[in-house]
């Protein structure tokens, strides 16, 4: 089981990133550094149940260098913690490529979950004793601002960005240590904070809602993924936002208090689990540096027997090396099919967890009407007490008119906006009485004939001749009759047939229109238009 996996760019010679991994081990082996034999290939070395194996290539360029020591739990001796250090520079002027990679050699149930990373000396050694290349994770703790958010954004959303970010609130200060998080994270993550004078609204402004830590203390950003049609890899992928995760304030402070680790570790633990198996797949591990050995002295062999003219050893040489190449050739592909078996099992789950998002929004959006109501009749408002004198005085419109069944038959009845929007055109109609009527009928008889299985039987009965169960064939053949008497409703298109009707001029005083429908979910009497008749030509 994977515990840490980093990656580092390290502004360091070689043998001197070498040397700070010498000095770590040195006292855990109880050995002097020099007399380790890190700076040889083949070493192996076995002391007090603890193992140390390196494997080296440093005949050329690239220079790799695989380290790994192997120790058992100071509590549970049988169980084994296995660090491999890799290392890669491609020239002498590049920067050292380190890979750090921490595993249990079992996932036995004495593991702690949530995984705590081991407080080893070696990455926060890396980190001090060389100079991190810039576009390395974590390779610094930046400061968030107004000016500089368009950047973090460039970085959010840039494909190039294989690592996560962790966006840190103004409001976490008390509880989490910016500093120590970026030292814990360092080659994992970039730790983003706020600055404490930034404006939040601003930065939010800026970032987008989906990406603003103003709602949670602490924000993870993952890395953007291409979305490939397996069925059609040749298409061009979609680019696609992993979701985000975090704690709120209320979260932070609850661990700050419940967990015994500090809240850096937790925070850990949350990335680990994101990022551990993609950075072990970029590990340079001890058998990249033996394949790399064995192809470059391989390579020699071939050239040394080119320059002699032993022709029939360099055939026999290109055989075995196209041999090697068909067995790799099938690793690889086995690899690419799991890799594409597991990106497709991950991308079945974030559709699942998309649609379920999208639900909840859309069930929120529609309980928004409903809360409206029920605030406004929970305390009355001085717009529901105006439109209830008003309608005393018989002086009320349709706007009033609406207000009020709306409010008084919240658990009955949603209005939405275009309805509102549709009777503030029709003010001059003059019968909102008998509308008023109308809805009151819609609210109660019909509402209740309706849950009882009886709506339409019982509707003309209820309101005569105003009552119209749907259109003509020629309205609902037409396109534009239908495009008018749509709503969206829980996030689909609603298209509402079923209306009241008062006068046939096309007058706006004399006619009046009331287009509604019936959610057979919530029990609800949806009214999406109540003013002139609509038109169809």
């Amino acid at each position: 089981m994977i515990v840490y996996s980093a990656r580092f760019r390290l502004k360091c010679d070689f043998d001197h990133v070498v040397q700070i991994v010498a000095e770590w081990l040195a006292p855990k082996l109880r050995e002097p550094a020099y007399a380790l034999g890190l700076n040889a290939d083949g070493t192996l070395l076995e002391t007090d149940g603890q193992t140390l194996q390196t494997n080296r290539w440093d005949q050329g360029w690239p220079r790799l260098q695989s380290i790994v020591y192997t120790a058992p739990d100071p509590h549970t001796p049988d169980h084994l913690w296995i660090t491999e250090i890799g290392l890669r520079q491609v020239n002498p002027d590049s920067a050292t490529e380190s890979t750090v990679l921490l595993s249990s050699h079992d996932d036995g149930p004495h593991l702690v979950d949530p995984i705590y990373p081991l407080r080893q000396n070696l990455v926060p050694d890396l980190l001090r004793y060389c100079t991190s290349a810039q576009d390395a994770p974590g390779y610094d703790l930046r400061e968030l601002t107004e000016s500089n958010a368009p950047d973090l954004l460039a970085m959010i959303e840039s494909t190039e960005r294989d690592y996560p970010i962790v966006l840190l609130g103004p409001t976490t200060r008390p509880y989490v240590d910016a500093q120590h998080l970026q030292m814990t994270l360092g080659g994992i993550a970039a730790v983003v904070s706020m600055a404490a004078d930034a404006d939040p609204n601003r930065i939010g402004s800026i970032l987008g809602d989906r990406f603003a830590s103003t709602r949670s203390a602490v924000n993870l950003i993952d890395p953007i993924i291409s979305r490939v049609d397996l069925n059609h890899p040749d298409q061009r992928p979609d680019r696609v936002h992993i979701p985000m995760q975090g704690y709120t304030l209320e979260e932070l402070r609850s661990l700050a208090e419940a967990v015994a680790a500090p809240p850096e570790d937790e925070l850990y633990a949350l990335v680990a689990r994101h990022v551990n198996t993609r950075n072990s797949l970029r590990h340079i591990s001890r058998e990249q540096v033996v394949e790399h050995k064995q192809r470059s002295e391989f390579r020699a062999r071939k050239l040394e027997a080119l320059r002699k003219g032993e022709t029939r050893q360099y055939v026999a040489l290109l055989e075995e090396e196209n041999q090697e190449l068909n067995i790799k050739c099938q690793r690889l592909t086995q690899a690419l099919c799991d890799e594409r078996a597991t990106s497709r099992s991950t991308l079945d789950t974030l559709r699942d967890e998309n649609s379920q998002l999208r639900s909840q929004i859309e069930n929120l959006n529609a309980s928004l009407h409903y809360d409206r109501a029920q605030a406004a009749n929970d305390a009355l408002s001085e717009a529901v007490r105006a439109a209830f004198v008003r309608c005393g005085k018989g002086e009320a419109d349709l706007e009033d008119v609406l207000t009020l069944v709306e409010t008084f038959f919240r658990d009955r009845v949603i209005v939405l906006d275009e309805a509102f929007d549709s009777a503030r055109e029709s003010r001059l109609f003059k019968a909102p009485s008998e509308a008023l009527r109308l809805l009151i009928e819609l609210a109660t008889r019909y509402w209740e004939a309706v849950v009882y299985g009886n709506g339409d039987t019982d509707a003309r009965e209820i309101f005569g001749q105003a009552y119209a169960a749907r259109e003509s064939e020629m309205v609902e053949n037409n396109r534009r009759a239908r495009d008018l008497r749509t709503r969206r409703y829980k996030g689909e298109n609603i298209i509402m047939h079923k209306h009241l009707k008062i006068g046939v001029k096309d007058s706006l005083r004399d006619t009046l229109r009331i287009h509604f429908y019936w959610d057979a979910d919530d029990q609800m009497i949806v009214i999406g238009h109540c003013g002139k008749h609509l038109d169809h030509n």
